[in-house]
């Protein structure tokens, strides 16, 4: 069973920690801090006393150990502190000897004929042959202690036993790591996989900005295309120019003709309507023009029209002309009226007419008078 040791500030021990697994041997040159480390240990299952053990300069010495179960034990002692912490819980100010909760962990000395022995830890020189350097009345004692021996042997049967057990776990856990490890190298170059899952998406994301941009070209496409047909059916109309008040009135003898004419097309596309209704009948002959006579028809009836339409515009111009010479012939002859009067007077007053001599007496139409 695998135990982790770390000691801290114990005599010439800054900081060390070591794995116990098993039956372990701490080697190493003179003064390297063995023995400090085996009291270090018995220190924390006996809780020693006093503080001298303190390395130099530091306020507290610690020995903190975790097994393989799980349990964990820390002693911290100094000149005014001795606290235990057993499995996360705390006992402050503890007095002489180790708590009961400490030796529960398993771990005491074994006490003969006044002696204290720690096989678990056996100091240098004294206690790695264990009893064997004891004197015959220990030896005896110990091996005559049934209870002990029986307690003893139980624990390494037990210990055999869990070391076998771990052995087979250990030896499935092994068949899991390479299991395990023939999967992962299944998994390789799986970053770069993300990588490039990483890339995709973003191409995707750009993608389906490049699609809705795409949607708005096709739209503006439809548009375009529309608008086109629209350009292409106004092809013929390059300029319009509105009429000025001088040509008013012929604008409106235009809009007349205009009206005429699409009343002509009309008339002609219900003809053309006819004729189609009409195109299976081949030998049925009615006297019925062709399209293309119609159509002639057409043109010669719009030529009509807007000759027609001059010469209305110009009859039009001769019907003021008329009405303005009558205005003006009725002023002259009043006029002329008003001068025969005056003349009429005149000859009155001469007697004869100085043109033709004609004794005169009232009036004289000199018309009349030659």
């Amino acid at each position: 069973m695998a135990i982790t040791v770390r000691v801290r500030n114990f005599q010439s021990i800054e900081d060390a920690t070591i794995v116990i697994d098993g039956f372990t041997v701490v080697t190493g040159p003179n003064n390297s801090g063995k023995t400090a480390l085996m009291r270090a240990i018995r220190g924390l299952f006996s809780n020693a006393r006093g503080s001298a053990f303190v390395r130099h300069g530091a306020d507290f010495a610690s020995v903190e150990m975790t097994f393989e179960d799980g349990s964990t034990v820390k002693w911290v002692k100094g000149k005014n502190r001795n606290d235990y912490t057993v499995n996360g819980v705390l006992l402050e100010n503890v007095g002489h000897g180790a708590p009961d909760a400490v030796a529960a962990l398993g771990v005491s000395p074994l006490k003969i004929g006044g002696t204290t022995l720690w096989p678990q830890a056996a100091p240098q020189f004294t206690g790695q042959v264990f009893l064997l350097d004891q004197s015959g009345a220990v030896v005896a004692e110990a091996v005559a202690d049934v209870e002990k021996v029986g307690k003893l042997t139980k624990a390494l049967k037990l210990s055999e036993s869990e070391k076998r057990s771990v052995n087979a776990d250990l030896k499935v856990r092994r068949g899991d790591e390479k299991t395990l490890s023939a999967e992962m190298d299944a998994f390789d170059g799986l970053d770069d996989a993300a990588s490039l899952v990483a890339v995709v998406e973003s191409l995707l994301a750009n993608s389906e900005s490049v699609a809705l941009q795409a949607d708005e070209l096709e739209a503006l496409k439809n548009r375009l295309g529309n608008y086109q047909v629209e350009v292409e059916e106004l092809s013929g109309v390059h300029l319009i120019k509105c009429p000025s008040r001088e040509n008013a009135k012929h604008c409106v003898a235009a809009q007349e003709s205009l009206y005429d004419t699409e009343r002509l097309r009309e008339r002609l596309l219900k003809a053309r309507g006819s004729v189609s209704d009409l195109s299976g009948i081949e030998d049925l002959d009615m006297g019925l023009e062709s399209v293309d006579a119609v159509e002639t028809k057409a043109r010669k009836v719009s030529t009509a029209l807007g000759y027609f339409s001059g010469v209305r515009d110009r009859l039009q111009k001769a019907v003021r002309s008329i009405v303005d010479l009558e205005a003006l012939l009725a002023t002259t002859a009043e006029e002329l009226d008003g001068v025969r009067v005056t003349v009429q007077d005149a000859l009155g007053d001469l007697g004869e007419c100085p043109v033709c001599g004609v004794h005169t007496s009232g009036s004289h139409d000199h018309a009349e008078a030659t």
